[in-house]
Order: structure tokens, then sequence, then C-alpha cells
């Protein structure tokens, strides 16, 4: 059976939750692609607990890093950091039990 995602809005979660079980939908996440926040451990926790906090649905995805990640990249430092933001989004998806984070490399604006 195909699920559709939710894209929840932390400042309009009620009408995200709302959706999601009017239609069994799940939520995947894009508060975790952000190197700001990726780089704030506390901001990071609490974004996280607030959603921890709601009775979130069963299937949970997350958006992964995608800005300047390069896992490719001839550049041994673009391949480090490049890592680090994949390795940072799947800490983040576990913190808040999603199942897959989805990864686009290389953003083109």
């Amino acid at each position: 059976m195909k699920r559709i995602l939710v894209i929840p809005l932390r400042s309009e979660i009620k009408k995200s939750l709302e959706l999601a079980e009017k239609y069994n939908t799940g939520f995947e996440f894009n508060d975790f692609f952000m190197p700001d926040i990726l780089d704030d451990s506390e901001r990071l926790d609490s974004i996280i607990a607030e959603y921890k906090e709601l009775p979130l649905p069963g299937l949970r995805t997350s958006h992964g890093a995608f800005f300047d990640v390069i896992p490719f990249s001839p550049d041994r430092r673009i391949r480090e950091i490049s890592d680090l933001r994949i390795r940072q989004s799947i800490e983040a998806a576990e913190k808040i039990g999603a199942s897959a984070v989805i990864f686009h490399t290389n953003y083109d604006p």
C-alpha cells in the first residue's frame, strides 16, 4: 500500500497533524537539512523535542542535507564536509524516529 507524506510546518503543526490523521498520511520532516540547524545541537535538539511531544504519524521520513553536498567530489575537503552533513542528517532522522532519509546531492540554484 502506497502512503502519502505530508511536509509538516512547525508554525502550523496542528493543521499538519489533522491532515495526517484525516488522510492516514505520514510526515516527511524538512527541518533537518539546513546547515545552521545541523551545526546548532541545542536548536536541533529543541526542534526534535518539540516534535516528540506531539502524536506524530507512524510513518516518518526526513529530508537530508543537500546544499553543497557532493560526496563524489575529487576534492577531499568537500567530500569530508559532505560526509559530515549526511551523517548529521541521518542522526537527526534517527532521533525523530524516521525510517528513511531522502538525499538530493549537489543543489543547483
